[in-house]
């Protein structure tokens, strides 16, 4: 008798996504071998007057999500795009959607009302090392009691950072083309992503 693995509910991500790389591609389906659905939300950075006051407790979280917020190249558009056409195929074959969200530590109760708690589950990746000081560590430490909910990490084995691929493009610039989709990659090179990361 074969036994079968129930899948939990819907499950959401997200983050700003500089460059969709297979790596990510790679987490999503780890995603959804244990959510029936994947939200992937990229971030509009844009804040108004309505965003929430940090509480101090959450100081370094506030801090990592600034800086990483810093260092996006692309606009909103560009990035909804270059996800747009890393998970086309991914999309065919799994109820996956992307999206846009605005911050979710600034905006929570916007957050928590788009993606209830009854309905979707928060999912991450584990951190890729035992740095208790990376920005996956700092992330999964903090963002469950900022948004007040549970939230799932899921360990992925395939794990690029952007730091480490332009190190790598640096030396051979057809990095960036291995390490994303064709199509993707075409955009990428179109909107001069080489020479703007």
């Amino acid at each position: 008798m074969t036994q079968t693995t129930l899948k939990a509910h819907a499950a959401v991500t997200f983050g700003r996504f500089n460059v969709c790389t297979k790596a990510h591609l790679h987490a999503f389906s780890n995603f959804l071998k244990k959510f029936e659905s994947l939200d992937v939300c990229v971030i509009d950075d844009f804040l108004d007057e309505n965003a929430s006051v940090p509480k101090a407790e959450h100081t370094p979280f506030y801090v990592q999500a600034d800086a990483q917020q810093a260092k996006t190249t692309f606009q909103l558009s560009e990035r909804l795009e270059l996800m747009r056409l890393s998970t086309t195929d991914l999309a065919s074959r799994y109820p996956l959607q992307v999206c846009t969200i605005r911050r979710p530590e600034y905006y929570i109760l916007e957050f928590n009302e788009r993606f209830p708690k009854s309905k979707y589950q928060l999912v991450f990746s584990s951190a890729s090392n035992n740095d208790s000081q990376s920005f996956e560590s700092i992330r999964n430490e903090y963002l469950p009691r900022i948004l007040d909910r549970t939230q799932d990490t899921v360990d992925v084995e395939f794990i690029q950072h952007v730091a480490d691929i332009r190190k790598a493009a640096a030396i051979d610039p057809l990095v960036w083309r291995s390490i994303m989709v064709p199509s993707a990659y075409g955009y990428f090179v179109s909107i001069h992503g080489p020479e703007r990361i």
